[in-house]
């Protein structure tokens, strides 16, 4: 007997998406596994955690800016025109602030903040 859920995993929904969602998910799905790479395998401080964290920064930054474009569909949400934020949107400003503070902590020689 065949299942009646759907099992078939394709990339259709996200090549027929608008710009921001293909461009959201390029960029948060490389981030995902380059930051549990650095939380977990590499060597802290070397060349290669370095290089990672730097892509990563960009990654999360492009993924930040790209989310702002997706409009919330939830009834709790603001804005006006193709512009509408929901509580998820809250993120934006988190990880800005985030990506910001980090490169602050690094540029300032402070290593332990970052």
């Amino acid at each position: 007997m065949e299942s009646p859920y759907q099992t078939d995993v394709s990339l259709q929904p996200i090549l027929d998406a608008p710009f921001a969602i293909q461009l959201h998910f390029l960029t948060v799905v490389p981030a995902f596994f380059l930051g549990a790479w650095q939380l977990f395998a590499s060597r802290k401080g070397s060349p290669s955690h370095r290089l990672i964290g730097k892509i990563y920064l960009t990654l999360m930054s492009i993924t930040a800016v790209a989310a702002f474009f997706i409009p919330s569909f939830s009834s709790f949400s603001v804005g006006g025109g193709p512009i509408r934020l929901g509580l998820i949107h809250l993120f934006i400003p988190l990880t800005i602030n985030g990506v910001w503070q980090t490169r602050k902590a690094l540029r300032t020689g402070n290593i332990a903040a970052a």
